[in-house]
Protein backbone atom coordinates (compact mmCIF):
# COMPACT_ATOMS: atom_id res chain seq x y z
CA UNK A 1 0.00 0.00 0.00
CA UNK A 2 1.50 3.25 -1.33
CA UNK A 3 1.36 5.95 1.39
CA UNK A 4 1.31 8.78 -1.45
CA UNK A 5 -1.64 7.24 -3.21
CA UNK A 6 -3.33 7.46 0.36
CA UNK A 7 -2.88 10.78 1.11
CA UNK A 8 -4.15 11.88 -3.06
CA UNK A 9 -7.83 9.80 -2.79
CA UNK A 10 -8.24 10.99 0.67
CA UNK A 11 -7.78 14.34 0.03
CA UNK A 12 -9.62 14.14 -3.40
CA UNK A 13 -12.84 12.47 -1.23
CA UNK A 14 -12.63 15.13 1.75
CA UNK A 15 -12.50 18.03 -0.96
CA UNK A 16 -15.36 16.67 -2.75
CA UNK A 17 -16.94 16.08 0.74
CA UNK A 18 -16.30 19.97 1.84
CA UNK A 19 -18.37 20.90 -0.94
CA UNK A 20 -20.96 19.02 -0.34
CA UNK A 21 -22.29 18.40 3.54
CA UNK A 22 -26.17 18.84 2.92
CA UNK A 23 -26.46 15.65 1.11
CA UNK A 24 -23.71 13.12 3.03
CA UNK A 25 -24.98 9.71 4.76
CA UNK A 26 -22.47 8.61 6.80
CA UNK A 27 -23.28 4.73 5.62
CA UNK A 28 -22.10 6.19 2.22
CA UNK A 29 -18.65 7.57 3.15
CA UNK A 30 -17.98 4.24 5.54
CA UNK A 31 -18.44 2.39 2.11
CA UNK A 32 -16.36 4.92 -0.14
CA UNK A 33 -13.89 4.74 2.55
CA UNK A 34 -13.85 0.57 2.04
CA UNK A 35 -13.57 1.60 -1.89
CA UNK A 36 -10.46 3.60 -1.57
CA UNK A 37 -8.71 1.07 1.03
CA UNK A 38 -9.36 -1.97 -1.58
CA UNK A 39 -8.26 0.18 -4.46
CA UNK A 40 -5.45 0.84 -2.85
CA UNK A 41 -4.27 -2.63 -2.19
CA UNK A 42 -5.48 -3.80 -5.32
CA UNK A 43 -4.26 -1.45 -7.61
CA UNK A 44 -0.89 0.28 -6.62
CA UNK A 45 0.74 3.74 -6.24
CA UNK A 46 -1.36 5.92 -8.69
CA UNK A 47 -5.13 6.47 -8.13
CA UNK A 48 -7.02 5.49 -11.60
CA UNK A 49 -9.71 7.41 -13.47
CA UNK A 50 -11.46 4.01 -13.04
CA UNK A 51 -10.99 4.40 -9.09
CA UNK A 52 -12.00 8.14 -9.36
CA UNK A 53 -15.29 7.36 -11.66
CA UNK A 54 -16.28 4.34 -8.75
CA UNK A 55 -16.35 7.21 -5.80
CA UNK A 56 -18.05 9.71 -8.51
CA UNK A 57 -15.03 11.91 -8.28
CA UNK A 58 -13.64 14.03 -11.40
CA UNK A 59 -11.77 11.91 -12.91
CA UNK A 60 -9.06 14.57 -13.62
CA UNK A 61 -8.25 14.71 -10.03
CA UNK A 62 -9.90 18.44 -9.28
CA UNK A 63 -11.18 17.12 -5.53
CA UNK A 64 -15.06 17.66 -6.61
CA UNK A 65 -18.37 15.63 -7.51
CA UNK A 66 -18.22 14.20 -11.09
CA UNK A 67 -21.29 15.99 -11.73
CA UNK A 68 -19.60 19.09 -10.43
CA UNK A 69 -16.75 18.80 -13.74
CA UNK A 70 -16.57 21.93 -15.59
CA UNK A 71 -14.57 23.19 -18.76
CA UNK A 72 -11.34 23.14 -17.02
CA UNK A 73 -12.04 18.98 -16.71
CA UNK A 74 -10.81 17.35 -19.54
CA UNK A 75 -13.58 14.64 -19.22
CA UNK A 76 -16.85 16.03 -18.47
CA UNK A 77 -18.93 15.14 -15.65
CA UNK A 78 -20.07 11.40 -15.29
CA UNK A 79 -22.60 11.75 -12.73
Amino acid sequence: MSAEKTKRLLAEYGQAIRGDWGSIDGRQVQGDLATIAYSIDTYGDEPSRGERMGLCLCTEGRGHWSGWCDEKCKTGGTE
